[in-house]
């Protein structure tokens, strides 16, 4: 098991428990987005609030780096196959280039305000990133593509308000895109770099988080107002489930193996949801996280879910690791 560091027992809730709490001293406010580094066991966390982004040995489950020079850390992702690290800084309206092994800086890209969210196209080597909207004083935003080899702008697309989670049809051909702003998810399509379709959110405000369920052609959505789950059938873009989840949703994420979708919130939990078969849902509980924890990251291959937790007081930051037991 990776991550070694105080150890807890706890009731499973989907087959997961808390099984180490790695404390991150001197890291100070909000934390938002991570991301995982598999082959050399890291985890990048975006700490928002510390104007850094950390960097934790999933191996030792010790802190070992830190990457300064940011206003507002938001989006990360790193991408394997060409070792690079971006960041997203949403005040200093960038995204910023890293080398994966030395993390020294390779390239900083222009966006504009509030570049959060990003995402990754394996098949083309390039990012997606959110940005634009109020905090840029558009009435639109953008999803940026950017060459992840040379650090060029390949393209740009505009929503209707600012986009948040993005997930990438498997095919290449499709983006699906939380807009807020707009109470709507987005498809892009990526061959004109225009959004094709508009699917409404019935009775529901504040989408932030989403997971895709490629095999059975279910998308996966979170809202804040009020905090609910939706399942969209992707090929008719109707509403088949719904239900209510955590408050403050954030993150999400399917897991294909368990038939399951975890969605963590600043209410302090992740709530578990048990996919019966595609068209029916089940709230399997909620597995405890601490307040203002409302991002996470769930990696695959080590079955297990990452949070990050603001200090509370005298209490440091920490970096809690729920691990599956099946």
């Amino acid at each position: 098991m990776l991550l070694s560091g105080a150890c807890f027992a706890q009731e499973s809730v989907g087959g997961f428990s808390l099984a180490k709490t790695v404390p991150m001293p001197g890291v100070q406010g909000k934390f938002d987005h991570s991301a995982v580094d598999a082959k050399g066991k890291r985890l990048f966390v975006a700490a928002t609030g510390n104007k850094t982004v950390e960097v934790l040995d999933l191996e030792s489950g010790k802190w070992i780096n830190r990457i300064p020079g940011f206003q507002k850390a938001q989006g990360i992702y790193y991408a394997a196959d060409v070792n690079v690290l971006l960041v997203t800084d949403g005040i200093g309206a960038d995204a910023k280039m890293f080398a994966g092994d030395t993390l020294k800086p390779l390239q900083t890209v222009k966006l504009s305000a509030d570049a959060d969210y990003v995402t990754y196209d394996p098949a083309t080597q390039r990012f997606l990133v959110a940005h634009g909207g109020d905090d840029a004083g558009h009435d639109y935003g953008e999803i940026t593509v950017i060459d992840a080899k040379t650090g060029q702008i390949v393209s740009s697309i505009r929503t209707a308000g600012h986009p948040e989670a993005m997930r990438l049809d498997a095919s290449g051909a499709r983006l699906f895109v939380n807009v807020p702003d707009a109470n709507h998810v987005a498809v892009v399509n990526l061959s004109t770099s225009k959004v094709a379709a508009t699917w409404a959110i019935p009775g529901a405000k504040k989408n932030v988080p989403m997971a895709l369920n490629q095999a059975e052609h279910r998308l996966y959505i979170a809202t804040r107002n009020p905090a609910k789950f939706f399942a969209y059938d992707t090929d008719s873009g109707r509403v088949v489930a719904s239900l209510a989840t955590v408050g403050g949703a954030d993150d999400m994420f399917f897991d294909e193996k368990r038939r399951q979708v975890y969605v963590s919130g600043g209410d302090g939990y992740i709530s578990v949801v048990k996919e019966e078969d595609a068209d029916h849902y089940r709230d399997l509980g909620k597995l405890p996280t601490g307040p203002g924890a409302k991002t996470s990251l769930f990696v695959p291959v080590f079955s297990t879910i990452y949070v990050a937790v603001p200090a509370q007081g005298s209490e440091p930051a920490v970096l809690k690791i729920f691990q599956a037991s099946n």
